[in-house]
């Protein structure tokens, strides 16, 4: 990453397994945003959780899965976006083999 900005393209990307045949690729590691391509297998996720110091959000590329977002669940598909704000618990549940961007920041509030 470069303090000028960043530009990858996805399948450039350096995969590392994380675990159960989870690759995590990162494109930005800083103090202001975390940005990782993950690509997940089928059955991969977690349990609910949340951040008291930052927001997520979660975009969706290609897969199905299940969002617990707050109080309510949801049936997200390849093409969708989810943003988690700090303090807002969540958890997913990949259905499909899902390609994912990942991207954390700090928030001072919801």
């Amino acid at each position: 990453m470069s303090e000028k900005g960043t530009c990858v393209r996805l399948d450039e990307i350096s995969l590392q397994e994380v675990g159960g045949g989870v690759l995590k690729g990162d494109i930005v590691d800083s103090a202001s945003c975390q940005i990782t391509y993950i690509v997940q297998n089928e059955g991969a996720g977690h349990d609910f959780h949340e951040h008291d110091d930052l927001g997520e959000i979660l975009i969706l590329l290609e897969g199905h899965c299940l969002l617990g977002l707050g109080d309510s669940t949801r049936d997200i598909q390849g093409g969708s976006l989810v943003h988690a704000p700090r303090g807002v618990p969540h958890k997913v549940k990949y259905l499909t083999k899902s390609k994912v961007i990942r991207i954390k920041f700090p928030s001072r509030g919801q």
